[in-house]
């Protein structure tokens, strides 16, 4: 098996809000561009303790936030030239992947998986993952996210939480 396809199968196994992968890949930086939002950074990454392997070239990238890791390049590219996000960062305190970031055009907060995406802004609900117990499961399965809470949001920073929770629920 290629380090691509080992490092792709440890990656889509984990957890994604801890890298358990960095205890197991020896990076060897190259260099770094920095994209305004992202910095990308190109390395070889190596199995650690694979011999057979002589690393395979990543092209990854990292937030000007927080330096948490957004993942691969085109990745990042597309969250700010496709999304229009800003702001790239962690949800929550002790996570090393990035998972919300924020659009200054629909002054909204964004939040992500390797599952899914969602936008949250004033006028939404604040996501609660836990919400609607008194309803069936299959009305809530046909609700909307932005719908799914029981506090309406009136500040961006409700809508940075509901992005949070929106990320974790999908992790």
């Amino acid at each position: 098996m290629k380090l691509i396809e080992k490092i792709t199968n440890i990656f889509w196994e984990m957890e994604f809000d801890r890298l358990p992968l960095t205890e197991n890949i020896i990076k060897k930086f190259v260099s770094e561009k920095n994209r305004g939002e992202y910095i990308e950074k190109t390395e070889i990454w190596k199995i650690e303790g694979d011999d057979s392997e002589t690393g395979t070239e990543m092209h990854s990238a990292y937030s000007t936030v927080d330096d948490s890791y957004i993942g691969m390049a085109k990745f990042a590219e597309m969250l700010v030239k496709k999304k229009g996000l800003s702001k790239i960062q962690v949800a929550d305190d002790g996570h090393q992947v990035a998972s919300i970031a924020f659009s200054e055009e629909n002054q909204k907060w964004s939040g992500w998986s390797h599952r899914a995406i969602c936008s949250f802004g004033i006028g939404d609900m604040l996501f609660e993952e836990k919400f609607g117990s008194e309803l069936e499961e299959e009305v809530i399965d046909k609700m909307p996210f932005i719908e799914r809470g029981s506090v309406k949001i009136k500040e961006l920073d409700q809508a940075k939480k509901a992005a949070s929770n929106f990320a974790r629920h999908v992790s």
